[in-house]
């Protein structure tokens, strides 16, 4: 029987030989418990970071941003407004254009303006990344209008009700993700497991995979919670777990036979 609560796994993953082997040997199941708990605890984590930054956001920024919208007609998939074009939106602290307004057909591109949002007549093109953008075709929102007081409603709403939203999507997504992660990692682990030459078979190494990708879960978690944005942090991530799951593994090397035999 293990000797090693769940609360006690998260820690003593990124240093404990001796939880590695324990899992491996001595613990039942395949792990995919304790993961959903893991997930659980970091999106609580994350979603309670978001909900902070967003609800400041909304609560500073916000208000100066809603200032500045038009009131836009949508009328059989084409948009309109009374203030002269091309309309531009900014950013109240960087002073840039983050969104352009043109039903003249001046500005047709976002290659054309600075700005992330083109409103054109017909359609709505969004910048997504560097490479890629999106484009909503206006005859498929139907007839409304957007003014300043639907788009309050929108805020509040979104103060309100973002948290509940996003943590079960977040959350049941991932956990599925790293499902799939941990069943191929253990497919890795056997064959660390054939260099090594101990005996494990695929449950037990996928209770290792998931402790050997704790460590990267948690740093990940905090890494998002504080802004920064590691390059290459899914090479990295994946090396660590690697990394992890080797010695995972080299710590039951000549005692899996024993312990599996009991």
């Amino acid at each position: 029987m293990s000797k090693y609560s769940l609360f006690q796994i998260p820690p003593l993953s990124f240093y404990s030989t001796d939880l590695y082997r324990d899992m491996a040997l001595k613990k039942k199941g395949v792990g995919f418990g304790y993961l959903f708990l893991l997930l659980a605890l970091c999106w609580l984590v994350l979603v309670i970071s978001v909900d902070f930054h967003v609800d400041s956001y909304l609560e500073e920024t916000a208000p100066e941003m809603l200032s500045q919208f038009p009131a836009i007609t949508i009328i059989n998939g084409q948009a309109s407004i009374e203030e002269s074009q091309p309309y531009f939106i900014r950013d109240p602290e960087t002073s840039e254009n983050i969104a352009v307004i043109d039903t003249t057909g001046t500005i047709n591109s976002l290659d054309d303006t600075e700005a992330v949002i083109l409103l054109t007549r017909t359609h709505v093109m969004v910048e997504k990344n560097d490479i890629e953008t999106r484009t909503f075709d206006l005859s498929e929102v139907g007839d409304i209008i957007i003014d300043r007081e639907l788009l309050s409603v929108f805020v509040e709403a979104t103060k309100s009700y973002l948290p509940v939203v996003i943590y079960p999507f977040a959350l049941v997504g991932s956990y599925f993700y790293r499902i799939i992660q941990v069943l191929i990692y253990a497919l890795i682990g056997l064959l660390f497991a054939s260099i090594l030459k101990t005996e494990l078979d695929y449950p037990q190494l996928l209770r290792l995979s998931v402790v050997a990708i704790t460590p990267g879960i948690i740093i990940n978690t905090f890494l998002w919670v504080l802004g920064i944005d590691l390059p290459m942090s899914g090479i990295m991530f994946f090396i660590l777990a690697m990394v992890y799951l080797f010695l995972g593994v080299k710590s039951t090397a000549g005692e899996g036979e024993e312990e599996v035999s009991t």
